[in-house]
C-alpha cells in the first residue's frame, strides 16, 4: 500500500470514528439510533466484501451479505463475539447479529 492510499485510509478511519462518536453522543435510545448503528456496521462490513471461488467451479462470485458480515465480525470484533456460545450450544452470534440487524432494518422501514 502506498502512502497516498494509507493517507486516504486514515482520513476515512477518522471520519468514521467521528460519525460513531456522534451516534454515541446523541443517542436517545430511539429506533433511529438502532438504524444509524446498524447501517454503519453493515457499511463497514461491506468494505471487506471480496470475490471468492464458487465450490467445485473455477468462477469467482461476490460474497453474500451474510458471508462478508460474519467474516467482518469474526475478524475485526473482539474474539468474544466469534467464541460466544448460547445456552443451547450454538455458536453463531455473528450470523444472529446479521439477521437481527438486517431484519430490524427491514421492519423499521415499513
Amino acid at each position: 500500500m502506498n502512502s497516498e492510499n494509507n493517507d486516504e485510509l486514515e482520513k476515512f478511519k477518522s471520519y468514521m470514528h467521528e460519525r460513531f462518536n456522534e451516534l454515541e453522543r446523541d443517542s436517545r435510545g430511539t429506533a433511529w439510533d438502532f438504524v444509524g448503528l446498524s447501517v454503519s456496521l453493515d457499511y463497514l462490513a461491506s468494505l471487506t466484501k471480496i470475490k471468492v471461488k464458487v465450490k467445485r467451479k473455477e468462477e469467482l462470485k461476490w460474497q453474500s451479505g451474510r458471508e462478508y458480515f460474519t467474516i467482518f465480525i469474526n475478524k475485526f470484533f473482539p474474539e468474544a463475539y466469534s467464541q460466544f456460545t448460547y445456552r443451547n450450544g450454538s455458536n453463531d452470534l455473528p450470523e444472529q447479529m446479521y439477521r437481527t440487524l438486517r431484519c430490524g432494518l427491514a421492519v423499521l422501514s415499513h
